[in-house]
């Protein structure tokens, strides 16, 4: 990820007229790396030799084992503790997980491209 980031921000620096349409491959880019990346993490944890397929259920059993989750720092001290003590519970939270992150494959992208559109009509971000 570091050489990709390292590249585009060579070329934004050469080509300072295209930065719009590199920040857009890169903003692509990020988002599908971290889709992709939690697709390995739940692949991990639920993948089932047998039929070759990802079986959500052990991953909302491996949440319901662990009983409650702190957030860090300091946000700690704010927010209450993540209660995953049943099944139903880990589901909430893997459910929650998949939804903000397909959220952020569609959105990040998105507003790239809706940053490029106000560039090309002339107004600078």
């Amino acid at each position: 990820m570091a050489p990709f980031y390292a590249l585009t921000t060579f070329l934004s620096i050469a080509f300072n007229d295209d930065h719009g349409y590199l920040t857009l491959i890169r903003d692509i880019y990020e988002a599908v790396l971290i889709y992709t990346f939690f697709n390995l993490l739940s692949s991990y944890l639920a993948y089932d030799p047998t039929t070759k397929d990802i079986i959500d259920k052990k991953i909302y059993d491996i949440l319901s084992q662990k009983g409650s989750v702190s957030h860090f720092w300091p946000f700690n001290y704010m927010l209450k503790d993540i209660q995953l003590s049943s099944e139903m519970r880990g589901y909430w939270f893997f459910s929650r997980c998949k939804y903000y992150i397909l959220q952020f494959l569609a959105i990040k992208p998105a507003s790239s491209f809706f940053i490029i559109v106000l560039y090309m009509f002339g107004d600078s971000p």
